[in-house]
């Protein structure tokens, strides 16, 4: 990968639950990682620039509503 004729280079990290205690924002930042991305499964109100923070909302409550149904829950976690 090139750009203006130089290499460029994307480093990302992804996480399902991620605990980002002081400083951890403040190291994420002055890393060189491009983004850090993780679900909100563990609240997190940091300012990181580099944060990208993705809600698990629909899935847990897709979750309640096959309990709730008496459906299967398995299923939704099975990707092909």
């Amino acid at each position: 990968l090139t750009y203006n004729g130089h290499s460029a280079c994307f480093r990302c990290a992804c996480r399902c639950a991620y605990i980002m205690s002081d400083p951890a924002s403040q190291r994420v930042d002055d890393s060189g990682m491009t983004e850090m991305i993780f679900t909100n499964s563990i609240p997190f109100n940091k300012d990181c620039k580099k944060a990208t923070v993705l809600s698990v909302a629909h899935l847990i409550a897709d979750t309640i509503r096959r309990v709730h149904s008496n459906q299967s829950i398995s299923s939704q976690y099975v990707f092909k």
